[in-house]
């Protein structure tokens, strides 16, 4: 079993680039595509000034740009932070208070969200991804982490008080494939 994401994908591009890796609504994406554009994220990543264990959020509806910049980020060292925008404001400037992101990608639409008392990161809305994604050519950046080194950070619910960041790591999100194939009988003929 791969103890780290960045080995696990740069795997199934090679053992089986044209398979389908994602489907998003009428998109799908081979594994070779998820591999080369995570390579494009982390390349654009490391222009924009975000160098390993920076943070990297995100406020917006699920779309494959959380998988790129997810992948984008292991291959950077950048920690990736999913930001819920069913949130309200204050909830969000909590978590931004907190994670303190040097990039936060926001869905046009959620801009209102965010308050003006908040500390200035360098904000992307996703309308620009793409061109922002593609300023930088595909080659991978050759970064191998190991098991323990964080990737993920998840704000819990916040029921009892405001939310709290949980890390999980490589080693952590290592064990999903596994989970995936003992609980639900997925493997690689699974549609």
């Amino acid at each position: 079993m791969e103890t780290n994401l960045v080995t696990l994908l740069r795997t199934h591009a090679a053992q089986k680039p044209q398979s389908p890796c994602l489907t998003f609504g009428t998109e799908t994406l081979s594994f070779a595509d998820v591999d080369a554009r995570a390579s494009r994220v982390a390349r654009a990543l490391e222009a924009s000034g975000i160098h390993s264990g920076d943070r990297v959020a995100i406020v917006a509806r699920n779309t494959s740009v959380h998988f790129e910049l997810f992948f984008g980020c292991a291959k950077s060292g950048a920690i990736f932070v999913p930001i819920n925008w069913r949130l309200s404001a204050r909830e969000i400037a909590d978590i931004l208070a907190d994670a303190s992101p040097s990039l936060l990608f926001i869905e046009d639409e959620f801009q209102t969200l965010l308050s003006l008392d908040m500390p200035h990161q360098a904000m992307t809305l996703l309308s620009h991804y793409p061109m922002w994604r593609d300023s930088t050519q595909p080659d991978d950046a050759d970064h191998t982490p190991s098991p323990n080194c964080p990737l993920l950070l998840l704000y819990t619910s916040g029921t009892t008080g405001t939310p709290k960041g949980v890390v999980l790591s490589h080693g952590n999100l290592s064990y999903l494939a596994r989970m995936a194939h003992e609980l639900w009988d997925m493997s690689d003929h699974s549609p």
